[in-house]
């Protein structure tokens, strides 16, 4: 059995609206400034135009799952991994002035945090080859998450 469970979108969007805003002060900056040719305006507008749409709208289009004994935690196409059911250790939920030294952060919210603790270091390769032992996380329903998880433990 598979279950989604979304993470706040509100700092993704405010996030895309903002990278999409001065994209385009820029690219009107570059057209009022420069001698610079239509084809080459083009070119750099849609260039632009295409990343933010991938790294921040993306996003706005994924969720976490539960799934075949694994969580899959996803962040648009900038981000995703799967972590075994089975070697989580610890399950929390973390308050706002909760920190988590050394640990893999993906929270999009600080107010419904998850801090996974893992029985042995694992590399991600989204978080460059790095290798953490603890990833914090955002979802929406953090009590059904942590239901679904095995419950809070310590």
């Amino acid at each position: 059995m598979s279950r989604s469970y979304p993470y706040p979108k509100i700092t993704p969007m405010i996030n895309m609206v903002t990278a999409f805003a001065m994209a385009g002060a820029s690219v009107l900056l570059m057209s009022l400034v420069g001698d610079v040719g239509v084809e080459w305006m083009s070119i750099f507008a849609l260039s632009v135009f295409g990343a933010v749409a991938i790294i921040y709208a993306t996003p706005l289009l994924t969720d976490h799952w539960i799934v075949g004994g694994k969580l899959r935690l996803r962040y648009g196409l900038v981000f995703s991994a799967d972590v075994k059911l089975a070697d989580i250790t610890r399950v929390r939920a973390l308050v706002k002035e909760d920190r988590a030294k050394g640990a893999l952060d993906l929270a999009t919210d600080k107010s419904r945090r998850i801090l996974l603790k893992l029985s042995k270091k694992q590399r991600f390769k989204h978080a460059l080859w790095r290798s953490y032992d603890s990833i914090v996380f955002s979802v929406e329903d953090v009590p059904g998450m942590i239901s679904a998880l095995g419950g809070e433990r310590d």
